[in-house]
Formats: C-alpha cells, structure tokens, sequence
C-alpha cells in the first residue's frame, strides 16, 4: 500500500523531530491551568503521531475520525499532536520507530510490519470486517503478538466494505489467462498474485503511472478502489476488474511504553472510542466507494465483472498467495488466523 510520496527524510526534518524527542518519549505532558489555584494542576499527555501517506489521503479518513473523537471525549488529558508523514519517517521505518518510541501513535497498514511478525498481513488478508474480528478473538491474538513481538499497542483497524485493492488495466478480463504476460505497474502488496497470474509486475512512484498508462509502458496497475479519479488517473485507464481481492486495513498503533502511562480508566476509553471509530469507518467508506465508482465511470472507466466462477478463482488466488507467505514464517498463528477470517458465506 501507498500513496503519494513526498520528498524523503531530509535533515531538516530529522533535526525538527529530534528536538521533538529530546523532551522525552511519550508521555510528553502539559499543564492544564486550573480554576481553583488550590486544586492540582492536571497534566495533559502528548501524543506524537506519523502516518506512512499524506493527510488527505483516504486512507487515513478512520485516523483523522479517532482524533477527532479522542480531542471532544479526552481533550482535556490528551492531545494528539501530527508530525507528519513520509517527510518525517520513511514509511518503511515507521513500525521500527514506532517501537522504539520515536513517535507515539500511528496508522499504519499491518504488511509494514511482516518481515518482524508475519501475521501482521492478517490486516488486508482478513475477509472480515473489524468489529467481526474482535468477536472472532482475532483482535486478541494480533494484540498480544504486536505487544510481545514490537512493544506495540493494537487499538484496532479501519476499514469497510468494497474498500480493497484491485487492478486496473487498458485491456478486458473474461478469464485470468488474459492477465499472461500482461505488465502491471504492483505495490508489495498484490505483488504475489500479480506473479501467480502470469503477470510481470513493475515496480513505480505513484507519480508516474499516468505517463505509463498513457504511453502503454505498463498494461494496468494495482490501486485500492478510492483514489483512481483524485489521481487522475481515471483518464487513462479503460477497466478496473472486479471483484477486488484484498481489504485495505489499516491500523492503529501505540508505543507501549506510552500506552502504559495512561492509567487503566483512560485505557479502556481510548479502546471504547476506537470501537466506535471501527463501526463508523466501516460505514463511512461504505458510502465512499459506491461515490467513487459512480465518479470513475463518468469518467469512462468500465468496471469489468469477472463471472462468478471466474471471480472466485481470482480472490482465491490472491488469498492462497498471501496466506502461503504467511504461513511459511509462523505456521501455527498464520494458520488459525486463516481460518478465523475466512468469509463463511
């Protein structure tokens, strides 16, 4: 997953967020002036908070909610304080940082983290949706292996129905054979079923796939299901195939070390907020998508149905092949985690 890239860590950035650090990690606190000058002082928390894609991406609508919601119930014993995004800490690095405590709270997607916890993929793979995966105990197991593993606090995931990755392409698909030898601009992320199709991905800036998709160096490329039409470049794509293949979930984090700071009554509100934030997602995108594919085909673009049969062999592709991955690392969690979250309709 990804989005628009800014420019990369400059120096002046590493000085701005070193000075921000050398107050201490985490649990940065505030005076609150009091009314009665012979109560006590209440001590606001910091929170420092990086993100992987630019503030206007969609992606991050669920983050922005969290904020928002976390300022009018808890405004007067947390702030939440945005550094920025890849200008700040290369997306890449950010789940290492955030361990770290170099930052305290971040919305991150989960394949960020798999080359130290595989199961973090669990994120996208999961067909279902977050409130779903907290019945299920899934949010349980992820927890605990983002504490145990990273020194990360799993708040919970923002995502919604039809909100996926899918591919988009100059020509039409009636059976996945049509993908063979076809060049399809890929993110990490659908890298594997990009291979498994026949297909040779390509590695490129999202800054570049319109010049690609207009001079025919690439035949497609991966994008979720927002955001085609906002980068412009709904002009220069004829199909997106349908059905999409992986959920784009995106998390929240907390370094432990902060989340620790907070006694346990403010835990449980930060954990209830994020509840509510899931469910309002989850909606909110919902509405999203269904505006974003009537603008992407007043703009021309087909939404290209595979048939049923068809259509199911291509989810189940792509989910055999991030699955496998997984599985191969940490059979045991991958495993349960796979049949957890598989779709029982």
């Amino acid at each position: 997953m990804e989005k628009r890239w800014h420019s990369v860590l400059t120096l002046i950035g590493t000085a701005v967020l070193a000075l921000g650090l050398v107050a201490g990690c985490g649990g940065q606190t505030t005076t609150t002036p009091s009314s009665s000058s012979t109560s006590q002082p209440q001590e606001k928390i910091v929170l420092k908070a990086v993100t992987p894609f630019t503030q206007a991406s969609p992606e991050h609508d669920g983050f922005w909610l969290f904020t928002e919601m976390v300022k009018q119930k808890l405004g007067d014993k947390i702030e939440i304080k945005y550094l920025g995004a890849d200008d700040v800490i290369k997306p890449a690095d950010q789940f290492e940082s955030l361990g770290q405590g170099v930052f305290d709270i971040g919305h991150l997607p989960g394949n960020y983290a798999n080359t130290k916890m595989p199961i973090s993929d669990t994120l996208h793979l999961s067909q279902l949706s977050p409130m779903d995966e907290r019945q299920k105990g899934v949010y349980d197991i992820l927890k605990k292996e983002f504490e145990s593993k990273m020194n990360i606090v799993y708040l919970g995931k923002t995502s919604g129905p039809g909100y996926q990755y899918a591919i988009y392409t100059n020509f039409p698909v009636s059976a996945l054979t049509d993908f063979k030898g076809k060049s399809i601009r890929s993110a990490p992320v659908n890298i594997p079923l990009v291979k498994a199709l026949g297909a040779s991905p390509v590695a490129m800036a999202p800054g570049d796939i319109y010049t690609a998709m207009q001079r025919n160096v690439v035949d497609g490329f991966g994008w979720p299901t927002i955001g085609v039409v906002a980068g412009g470049w709904a002009e220069v794509t004829k199909y997106r195939i349908d059905p999409g293949f992986y959920q784009v979930g995106m998390g929240l984090f907390m370094n432990k070390s902060s989340w620790d700071k907070f006694p346990q009554d403010i835990q449980k509100q930060l954990l209830d907020i994020m509840m509510e934030v899931e469910q309002k997602s989850y909606d909110t995108y919902a509405k999203k998508v269904k505006d974003e594919d009537q603008a992407m085909q007043a703009k021309g673009v087909k939404v290209n149905k595979l048939s049923d049969d068809v259509g199911k062999e291509f989810v189940k592709m792509a989910l055999d092949e991030g699955w496998k991955a997984v599985i191969a690392k940490d059979s045991a969690n991958g495993q349960k985690l796979k049949d957890l979250t598989a779709n029982s309709k």
